[in-house]
């Protein structure tokens, strides 16, 4: 009998110590940790790209272009703490002549930082012929001068 009341107290010991412990861990604020800021150049369109991060709460990312989608379809996701692996696409909309730059930005609680930028190649001027060949060092534009 002796031997069990001390058991009992030791089992409500441990009890109690596990819900001092777990109570004091609820009411610690989580400090957000966010990843160095990556590069991603020369990124063509039709491409894709997995952006990995680990987030310490729960988190939301959000694209600064519409040409630079998350695998929802959408410029923005969601998810909970943990190692993430999100993918990003880059599509041909608003698609010009130059480079273009998306930026990417994790948010987690109230704070948010830019922890990636997607560089998407603009596509090439080309001047073609009558038959849509193109003009390059081979194929030369002529040009002719007609005096009056």
């Amino acid at each position: 009998m002796k031997y069990i009341n001390i058991l009992s107290k030791m089992w409500l010991m441990a009890v109690a110590v596990m819900v001092v412990a777990c109570s004091e861990d609820e009411g610690a604020p989580v400090t957000p940790s966010f990843p160095e800021e990556e590069q991603i150049l020369s990124v063509k369109a039709g491409e894709s790209v997995d952006l990995v991060f680990e987030a310490s709460m729960d988190w939301k990312l959000y694209s600064s272009t519409l040409w630079c989608r998350f695998s929802n379809g959408m410029t923005s996701i969601s998810g909970q703490a943990g190692k993430q692996t999100v993918q990003v696409s880059v599509n041909e909309e608003i698609l010009s002549y130059g480079e273009m730059q998306a930026e990417i930005t994790l948010k987690q609680g109230d704070m948010e930082k830019v922890i990636a930028k997607l560089t998407r190649q603009g596509e090439g001027l080309w001047v073609t012929d009558a038959n849509g060949n193109y003009f390059s060092e081979e194929n030369l534009i002529p040009f002719f001068y007609r005096g009056k």
